[in-house]
Parts: structure tokens; sequence; C-alpha cells
């Protein structure tokens, strides 16, 4: 509650007795009382933006919910796809973006149809523009209502199914973390497990010396934290199974062991709790993103789940893949089949404790990805059992600005991974719009007003035109420890664009799916950051995705 409500309360009780005593005093002390409540409406206010600024993720995700028509609200049709911004939105757009007081603004309602037949590409053509002339805002209470409307652009994308259209089954994920990690992980999970039959267990570790009072899992199991966290699984909706790491393998298992060796349990955890329906063996990180179990299982098809199968990527980054060795990195993730997984379970024991080929060189202990690969040969060192590459698992060894990356035009992506840490991109939101068109998120489309749309990443205005851009290429936004680091895994790189000289972006900030099934995506250049151009105000531009030519839009009424 408010703290100052206790307050307006005693103070309305007095000026009740003194409007009783005092009656020539009546009309100053209303106006008194007025003034108060604009009050304490304008403080909440204050409040609330206050909120915003401390608490962005949470803020986002509150106001979204409490801004959205709810289903006994009128709504008024989407007419042809189109429909008026009215001030209201303007407003919430603002305070959602934090922008500028002036900006300008554009807005777009994409219809997607599913085209049965067509596939994924790295570039498709639109005969269409996606710009228009912008509404340039001053100040959104000043704004009128019918200044502006929200074009139509229809997209086709491939046909798609979700986690319920398939048997996922089979696939079962095992993972090595902490409570505090897994509860932060928890909302992106849900994007991709939410819905399918796959399993998931979880290797929950702690350590003695943060932790101290907790030495077995009993009592790992009795901490309010396990109490939190598995409130929050069941609030996203998924059934994930929480195994102590000493709570099994008690010969090889002890506090204060190495994460090393706590990611390579996770094989042991996977050997320990399957079922007869489970295939395929997921070894991933806890910041693991799949964008689709259903492409998973479609990849996985010229693979005979009874055979041994190791199946992972490398990193991009050669120098990664020299200090390391060619093995599964296992932020991609890394699929094995039952026999292989019985194969590390047989000499569990053994393979944990090897050490690096290269100990005279180099004796640092292996990573938990080496270590799994040991675990997965001969106690020789050689393997009946090689490791295969599987196209579309991404490492993303990318260090700062991942966007050039993202903007690539990747063909059917499975994973994504450090999008929390030395490659940050908005993946929650982002792929949002998965929800409405499937395989759209990341494709990358050229329109004919010389600009390139990436779902999810950015909305790029090439001035100079389109045909000298070698769009092939990967544009080099992130650094590099060499001019060929890259070079194995992306081919040659292309030089990263000027802002505002060889480019104009807007790139992709937040997006809110409404109780109707529209998802708003939010695309933006700001005056002072890296795509602001000096002189230009801030400016954002609406992508309104729906499926449904009867979809009904939101925008009408926001408040």
């Amino acid at each position: 509650m408010y703290k100052g409500s206790s307050m307006t309360t005693n103070t309305f009780r007095s000026v009740t007795q003194l409007l009783r005593k005092s009656s020539p005093l009546k009309w100053v002390v209303l106006g008194l009382m007025v003034f108060w409540a604009l009050f304490v409406i304008n403080k909440s206010d204050i409040v609330r933006e206050d909120l915003r600024t401390k608490f962005p993720s949470f803020y986002l995700q509150s106001f979204a919910s409490h801004h959205r028509l709810s289903s006994d609200r009128t709504q008024r049709p989407i007419h042809h796809s189109s429909a008026a911004i009215e001030p209201s939105n303007l407003t919430f757009v603002q305070r959602l973006l934090d922008l500028e007081e002036a900006f300008d603004y554009r807005c777009r309602t994409i219809q997607t149809k599913q085209s049965p037949g067509m596939s994924r590409s790295r570039m498709q053509a639109v005969d269409d523009r996606i710009f228009h002339e912008p509404l340039h805002v001053e100040s959104v209470e000043d704004q009128k209502t019918d200044s502006l409307s929200c074009q139509p652009l229809g997209l086709p994308v491939p046909q798609f199914e979700v986690n319920s259209d398939v048997h996922t089954s089979s696939l079962f994920f095992g993972v090595a973390t902490t409570l505090d990690r897994l509860n932060s992980s928890a909302p992106y999970w849900a994007r991709w497990l939410k819905g399918s039959e796959a399993g998931l267990v979880a290797v929950i570790h702690w350590d003695p010396k943060t932790e101290p009072g907790i030495t077995t899992p009993e009592q790992l199991r009795a901490t309010s934290k396990w109490t939190e966290v598995g409130q929050t699984l069941q609030d996203h909706g998924l059934n994930i199974t929480l195994k102590p790491y000493m709570e099994f393998g008690e010969s090889t298992h002890a506090a204060g062991d190495s994460q090393e060796r706590r990611h390579v349990s996770i094989a042991q955890a996977l050997f320990l709790m399957k079922e007869p329906r489970h295939e395929w063996f997921i070894v991933i990180d806890d910041d693991t993103f799949f964008v689709s179990l259903p492409h998973l299982l479609h990849a996985l098809e010229p693979f005979d789940p009874k055979k041994p199968h190791f199946l992972g990527q490398v990193s991009e980054s050669r120098f990664h893949f020299r200090n390391a060795a060619f093995m599964p990195f296992g932020g991609a993730g890394t699929i094995l089949t039952a026999p292989v997984l019985k194969q590390i379970n047989d000499h569990y024991d053994t393979c944990i404790d090897r050490p690096r080929d290269n100990a005279d060189v180099n004796p640092k202990p292996p990573g938990g990805d080496m270590l799994l690969k040991f675990c997965v040969e001969e106690a020789d060192g050689t393997s009946k059992t090689p490791l295969e590459l599987l196209p579309g698992l991404h490492q993303v060894d990318l260090h700062g600005d991942p966007w050039g990356w993202y903007e690539s035009g990747l063909m059917n992506p499975l994973t994504l991974h450090h999008y929390h840490t030395f490659a940050v991109f908005p993946m929650l939101e982002a792929s949002l719009v998965t929800d409405v068109c499937g395989d759209c998120f990341l494709q990358r489309y050229r329109f004919q007003d010389d600009a390139v749309f990436t779902n999810g990443v950015s909305i790029v205005k090439y001035p100079n035109g389109l045909e000298h851009i070698p769009f092939h290429k990967v544009e080099k936004t992130f650094t590099s420890s060499g001019p060929d680091e890259f070079t194995d895994s992306l081919g040659e790189l292309r030089p990263k664009l000027t802002e505002g000289v060889g480019k104009l972006s807007w790139r992709f900030q937040t997006a809110i799916k409404t109780d109707d099934g529209l998802v708003r995506q939010f695309y933006v250049s700001r005056a002072n950051d890296i795509t602001g151009v000096e002189g230009r105000p801030d400016s954002v531009h609406e992508l309104v995705f729906h499926d449904s030519a009867d979809s009904k839009s939101l925008l009408h009424g926001w408040r």
C-alpha cells in the first residue's frame, strides 16, 4: 500500500471535523482537499516511474499486463490490418522505451501467413516498403488523435509446428546449475520447453563455504530457496526434476567439487533417470536457448538413436578452438544417444580424473566440455564414437556487440548461447514473435526502400543502396583477438559500417504479447547510444504481428 494512505485517512477525518466546526472555511478547506488528492495521484505516477527506472524488467511485465485490454472491455477491430494511433498509445510507448519528450514514431501491422512448401532463406525479398514518413511527436500530451495510422504489411512465413504438435517425449535434457541461476533461467526455459513432453533434470550444486550449515541433500531440500525455486518453475509451467549433486554418485561426488566435474555429472544423472521413451540425451548450459524443439527433432531425423552418436558444435572462435580441442562446446548443446550415455557411465569414475593430453605444457585441469569428451573416449584416448558436428547449434563465442552476427541471415538456428554474458542479446523478448510466425525469428527480409529487416534484431536503412553490400558476409560488429579469429566458422567478415553514414539502424529493444495474441515489437534508434546520429531525435519503429486478418488491434484504447 502507498505509504501516504494512512496519512490521507487521518487528514480526511481532521478536515471533516473542521468543516463541522468552521463553516466559513468550508470552500478553502475543500480546495485544499482537491489539491491533496491531485498530489497523491501525481505521487503514484512518480512512484511508478521510479519503479520502472530501478526495476525495468519487472516494470515491463507488470506495466504490460496492467495496460492490456481485458476481455470485458470494448475492442475496436482493425480494418484492413490498419489502425489509428491514439495519444494514449504514444504515451505508453514513450514510457515503455524511456524515450525523450520529442521523438519520431512509425508503425506497421504485419499479417503473417503460413505458406506450405516455403523454406527459410538467408534473405527473403519483399515487394513492398517498410518505411513511411514518421510522425514527429513534440509532446505526447499535445498530439492529435488521428495523426498517423499503422500501415498494413503482409509477410509469408514457412509452415511451422509448436511443441504440442509433435512428440517431444524422446528428448531428455540435463543441466548443472545453482538454485539462484535456475530461478533466473526459468522464464527462458519456458519459452522453448513449456507445452512439450520433453524431460529435464537439473543437477543442483551448492558451496558449503558460502552456504554454511548445508552439508546434505536433505538440508538443501529443506531450505526456503528450494521451495521458492519449485514455485517459480510451477508458475512458468515447467515440470523439471531437481537433483542435488551429492544425492547420487557418492563415490565420485564431494562438496566443493569443481564446476568441470559437476558438468560431467549431468551425463550420469541422465543415465540414472532415463526412461524407455527417452532417445536423445542433451547436455546443456543454463543459458542455452533452443529456438524450436520441433526443428531440433527434424535435425535429428538422419541419425539412428539406437546407435552411438555424439553430436555437438565447436566454438566460432579459432582462439577457443585451438586452446581446447576438437570437442563440443556445451553452451551450444551436446547430444548423446543411449549407447554413448552407457559408455560414459561405465568408466565415469576414471574419466573424470583424466588430465589434459598436453598436461606437461598446460597443467590446467580440463574444462567440463573436455572432460565429457574424455568420458566418451576409451581410456587410451581413442574413440569409436567421433564427434559429429550438427549445423544450427551455436556457441556464440562473440565478445562485444553481437548484432552483426544476428543480422547475418542465420539458417535454421537450433540453439543460441551467451545472451546474458559477453554477447548480450534480449533473447526472451525477441523470441516472442515465434508465437505468431514460428520460423520467422531471425529471418532476414529485403525491402524495396533499401532497407533490411531481421526479425527480432533490427531494421536497417542503407542510404547508399543495397547493391554494394556483400550480405553473404557477416558484418564485424564484435571484437576479435586477431584478423582471422572467426574465418574458419564465419568466413571472411565485412567491415562494420559507420552509423549515420553507411547505415541507419533501429535495434530491437523489447516486445510484449497482448491478451488477444498480438506481438508488439519495438525497434529504437536513440540519439545517445550506438545507433544514434547527432541531431536526430529518438526514433521508434513499432511492428505489430498477428497471424489472421480477423485479429483485433489493441492500439485503440490503451491507457
